[in-house]
């Protein structure tokens, strides 16, 4: 059976696989105030480690009382830490939830089996385990919330048809879950949609779910049809496939927007959406933010934007009150640009400004928090003096010592001055395709592990989202660390 790479890290490392699974020999205990996860808190993710405020405060369902709204079928590990169970996993039986009509939400983090109907349940959110088998779910005829999860690649397959019939409002799988993504093209009452990853057919059934509101999805084909969704508020699109955003004009009440993919190459379009509020474009091919100059944005993210990328565009962008910019190894000619941003609470520039000149923003009076790269000079303690009242964070890039530095492909070696050791200390997110540095930190600790993990035990890891970092006193360990690093890269380098 296929097993997801998170859960195999967790359970390499003897450690708890996410906040819904028991450790060996550990019994599952009834919370004194129990908690509710809900629709909205498994949304962005697919497993459950963004769930560990929820760690021992959801009801067992063996533990289930009268009055109690929500149960969880919590995972276990069947041997010693770090090993697996021997035995196949035996689906968590449901029926007896039936002498609890008041439990309305049922969370599993290991697979569920229901043989007779349960019409109260209105929620069935699996974080993990395979997704739950036809009859289960013909079993539950009201759902109004589904998610599937995380379950790898290769476990069972999930029949739209059968969810048809049901109230549905939210839903949330990866694509591997599905055959065909077809049978969406009735689900009318939809109004929330994840689909993760691709089955490389057209999205075009989605845009009959005319009552949608959210809408994430990756990379499909026939992307332009979705422009009658008229009711989003709130979009991401995941490896774009379309050049600018005029097939997507209709989205008019369109409140916040997130898109990747270096195919897009122009906003134009979006001067329609005028009630759009946020912005993300993580990897995306514009370099002009001049479209944006009819759109009163609050919120503004640029990460890892292509070569050419100008800020001149920003300047039209009074309402903005956050603006973070992660400029990878792109920099930028001046903050100029930035002067007349009055409104700004929130500002970050992560690479490299060439001038050096902090001028541009000594008349920024509402900003709150500041977060640079670079090494600035005297303007630092200027920009200080003038904005007191401003929480500043300038991270110095460490400076070479003369001792060789080196490179393993991309990844760049610096040694650290004073013989003090060697570092990775860069913006390698892009490279990896992940979100920020945290997300590259954990997939470097994680393939480390797998290979070396002697080699882990003499490495320093402090990332920040902008940049991570990786110390060892050794020139040999960090060469080896750099050498995974990179053989991690050129796959997505060679899928780019």
């Amino acid at each position: 059976m296929a097993t997801d790479p998170w859960t195999e890290f967790w359970e390499g490392h003897g450690q708890p696989a996410g906040p819904l699974f028991l450790q060996p020999g550990e019994s599952p205990s009834r919370p004194s105030e129990p908690a509710r996860i809900r629709f909205e808190d498994v949304w962005p993710y697919a497993y459950d480690g963004p769930l560990a405020r929820y760690r021992g405060k959801v009801v067992p369902f063996e533990l289930a009382r009268p009055g109690d709204e929500q149960v969880a079928v919590l995972g276990r590990f069947g041997g010693p830490a770090g090993a697996r169970a021997a035995e196949p996993e035996v689906p968590a039986a449901l029926d007896d939830l039936a002498g609890f009509p008041s439990v309305m939400s049922v969370v599993a983090s290991s697979t569920i089996m229901l043989r007779r109907p349960l019409p109260a349940i209105r929620e069935l959110l699996v974080v993990s385990g395979s997704a739950p088998d036809d009859e289960t779910l013909t079993n539950l005829p009201n759902l109004e919330r589904l998610s599937l999860g995380r379950a790898a690649q290769g476990s069972r397959k999930v029949d739209l048809r059968l969810l048809a019939a049901m109230p549905l409002r939210d839903l949330r799988f990866r694509a591997w879950h599905v055959s065909t993504i077809e049978p969406l093209s009735t689900f009318a009452k939809l109004e929330r949609l994840r689909i993760e990853e691709t089955t490389f057919e057209s999205i075009a059934p989605v845009a009959s779910c005319t009552a949608l509101r959210w809408l994430a999805i990756g990379y499909w084909k026939g992307v332009s049809s979705l422009g009658r969704l008229t009711e989003l508020e709130r979009a991401e699109i995941t490896e774009a496939t379309f050049s600018d955003l005029r097939p997507l004009r209709g989205w008019t009440r369109l409140r916040s927007l997130q898109l990747t993919g270096r195919r897009l190459r122009s906003l134009t379009g979006i001067e329609s959406m005028t009630g759009l509020q946020d912005l993300f474009l993580f990897s995306a091919g514009v370099d002009d933010l001049g479209p944006l100059g009819g759109v009163s944005l609050s919120r503004l993210r640029v990460d890892i934007p292509p070569k050419g990328f100008e800020l001149d565009g920003l300047a039209e962008l009074g309402s903005l009150r956050s603006l973070v910019l992660r400029l990878g190894d792109g920099p930028v000619p001046s903050l100029r640009p930035l002067a007349g941003l009055d409104a700004l609470e929130e500002l970050a520039v992560m690479g490299q400004v060439l001038d050096r000149d902090l001028g541009p923003l000594l008349g920024l009076q509402h900003l709150r928090r500041l977060r640079l790269i670079g090494d600035f000079g005297p303007g630092e303690a200027e920009l200080r003096r003038r904005l007191p009242e401003t929480l500043i964070e300038i991270v110095h890039p460490p400076r070479p010592s003369g001792a060789p530095g080196f490179a393993i492909g991309p990844v760049q070696v610096t040694a650290l001055p004073e013989a003090a050791g060697w570092t990775i200390f860069a913006d390698l997110a892009g490279e990896l395709g992940v979100a920020d540095n945290l997300a590259a930190e954990a997939r470097i600790h994680h393939a480390i592990a797998q290979q070396n993990g002697v080699l882990l035990d003499r490495l320093e890891f402090d990332s920040e989202p902008e940049r991570l970092s990786i110390f060892g006193q050794a020139e040999a360990d960090l060469r080896a660390a750099a050498e995974i690093v990179a053989r991690l890269i050129e796959p997505t380098r060679s899928s780019s």
